[in-house]
């Protein structure tokens, strides 16, 4: 299984072909992914463990456990862990390119 430490935390992928790739994001607590977009992918995430705050395209909600979202290709999305439990997030990829190298970041982070 392919692991691959971040300054956030840590995933796995746990499968990966042509047309679909499924991870694990353990993101450490009071940490953040970038302020991101994909320009080849979808993503469809569940909350398996902890709560975060999910900016999509600017719109700020809470995540828990059990809740699900959808994130189509160019859409700005990031999520920070606002618990002291480490959040983790099943990640199922889907789209002509399922490698890291599909990411746009944004310099300036929005207010969480």
């Amino acid at each position: 299984m392919e692991q691959e430490e971040r300054q956030w935390g840590y995933f796995t992928v746990l499968y990966s072909d042509t047309c679909c790739k499924i991870k694990h994001l353990y993101i450490a607590p009071y940490k953040n992914i970038s302020y991101q977009y994909h320009r080849h992918r979808d993503e469809y995430w569940t909350i398996v463990q902890g709560s975060g705050k999910f900016i999509l395209d600017g719109e700020t909600r809470q995540l828990q456990a059990g809740d699900r979202v959808e994130i189509a290709a160019g859409q700005w999305h990031t999520i920070q862990n606002i618990g002291e439990k480490v959040l983790v997030i099943h990640e199922i990829q889907t789209g002509k390119i399922l490698e890291e190298s599909d990411i746009v970041r944004r310099e300036v982070f929005p207010k969480i």
